[in-house]
C-alpha cells in the first residue's frame, strides 16, 4: 500500500489515509470504509487491522516530514508499531524529502527512536546521468547541473538531447516537473518560515557573504539572519566554504548545495507565473544571458566533489584533490561527502570528467 501525504490538516490527512486503506485491496480493506478516524491512533490502527498475518506485505507512507508537523503522529505511530505492527510480517517504509526532519524522527528522545533503520537515497550521480542521457561527458555535466541527478527530470531528458532542448520542453508549460519541483521543495522544507526562503531566494541570486546576503533578503538584524542560515545549513540546503584563517568565520561563503534548487533559485523562481502569463521567452532569455557565468561557479562544487568520491569509493587518497584544497582553503568530509572551498578558477575543463566521475 502506498500513501502520499500532502500536507493538509491532521484530520483530512487521517481521511486520506482510511481512503487509501480502503482502496488498497489488503484482507481488511472493507472495513476501512466505514471507519471514522479521531486521531492518528485511529488511522494507523485500522491500517495495521487490515494488514494480512500470513504473508508479507509493504506499507510506504511518503512525506512523512509532512505530519511529524502534527505533535500526535509520532508517539501513534510508535504505539501502534509496538502492539501491532511489530507482530506482523510487514515492512514500513517511511520516506521524506526533509532530510533534517527525517532524522529527527528517528534520533534519540524521539518516539519512534531504535525502530528503525535509516537509509538516505541519493540523487543519480554525473555518470549516471551520462549513461541515461547518452551525453558526453561534458554534456552530462550540463544536464546535471539542470537536473540534479533528481531521477524525474533525468528520465524525462531525451537521449542525446541538448541541453536548449530539453529546457524548451520543460518550459513549455508551468506545470512540468522541472518548473514546480523546486517551489515543492520549499513549501516542504520551510512551510512556514518566509524569513529562511528569502534568505535562500538571495544565496540562489548568487549572494553569498553574510553582509550580501542580510542586504538582498532586506533582513537587518545580524541574529535573525545567523538563524535563518543556521536553519538552512542545518537542512543541508545551504553550504559553507570557510577558507583556512586564523579568523575564518568573516570570510564564510554560502551557496546552495543541491545543482538543482542552484538552477531553479537562479533561473526558474518566476518561471510558472510567467509561462502562464505568454511571456516564457523571458525565462529562456534569462537562462541565455546567464548560463556561462552561472555554470562556471555552479560546477565546481561538482567537479571538486568527484575526485573525493572517487577517492572514498576506493579508500584511497586523492592528491590532486588535497592540492586543490591546499591553495588557501581546506577541504573536509561530512557524511561521507568530501568538500573543500571556492578556487579563483570559474571555466575550467570538464571533459575529462568521465575519468573520475
Amino acid at each position: 500500500m502506498y500513501f502520499l501525504a500532502d500536507g493538509a490538516r491532521p484530520e483530512v490527512e487521517q481521511r486520506r489515509l482510511l481512503e487509501t486503506v480502503a482502496a488498497s485491496g489488503l484482507p481488511g480493506a472493507d472495513a476501512a470504509g466505514y471507519a471514522v478516524s479521531g486521531s492518528w491512533q485511529d488511522a494507523l490502527t485500522v491500517l495495521a487491522l487490515a494488514l494480512p498475518s500470513d504473508r508479507v506485505s509493504i506499507v510506504v507512507l511518503d512525506e512523512v516530514s509532512y505530519l511529524t508537523s502534527d505533535p500526535g503522529f509520532e508517539g501513534a505511530l510508535q504505539g501502534v508499531w509496538d502492539t501491532r505492527l511489530a507482530t506482523l510480517p510487514v515492512l514500513l517504509i517511511l520516506v521524506g524529502s526533509n532530510r533534517s526532519e527525517m532524522e529527527r524522527l528517528i534520533s534519540h528522545g524521539r518516539p519512534f527512536y531504535g525502530r528503525s533503520v535509516d537509509k538516505e537515497i541519493q540523487p543519480l550521480t554525473p555518470r549516471d546521468v551520462a549513461t541515461m542521457t547518452g551525453l558526453d561527458a561534458a554534456e552530462a555535466i550540463d544536464a546535471y547541473l539542470v537536473t540534479g541527478g533528481l531521477p524525474p527530470l533525468v528520465t524525462a531528458w531525451k537521449p542525446g538531447q541538448p541541453v536548449a532542448d530539453y529546457l524548451a520542453d520543460g518550459l513549455s508549460t508551468s506545470v512540468s516537473t522541472l518548473v514546480v519541483s523546486g517551489e515543492r521543495v520549499l513549501s516542504s522544507e520551510f512551510p512556514a518560515e518566509t524569513q529562511a526562503k528569502d534568505v535562500l531566494r538571495a544565496i540562489g541570486a548568487d549572494a553569498r557573504t553574510f553582509t550580501a546576503i542580510g542586504q538582498a533578503a532586506q533582513v537587518d538584524q545580524r541574529a535573525s539572519l545567523s538563524r535563518s542560515l543556521d536553519v538552512l545549513v542545518d537542512r543541508r540546503v545551504v553550504a559553507v566554504d570557510e577558507p583556512l584563517s586564523a579568523n575564518p568565520a568573516h570570510h564564510k561563503r554560502y551557496r546552495i548545495e543541491d545543482p538543482y534548487m542552484r538552477f531553479w533559485l537562479a533561473f526558474l523562481h518566476d518561471a510558472p507565473d510567467l509561462i502562464d502569463a505568454g511571456r516564457g521567452e523571458l525565462v529562456t532569455r534569462r537562462i541565455e544571458r546567464g548560463w556561462s557565468t552561472w555554470r562556471g561557479r555552479a560546477v565546481e562544487p561538482v567537479v571538486r566533489r568527484l575526485p573525493w568520491e572517487k577517492a572514498l569509493d576506493v579508500a584511497l587518497a586523492v592528491p590532486p584533490a588535497t592540492d586543490h584544497c591546499g591553495r588557501g582553503y581546506k577541504g573536509v568530509v561530512e557524511g561521507g561527502r568530501g568538500r573543500c572551498g571556492p578556487s579563483s578558477s570559474e571555466n575550467g575543463d570538464v571533459r575529462r570528467l568521465d575519468q573520475v566521475a
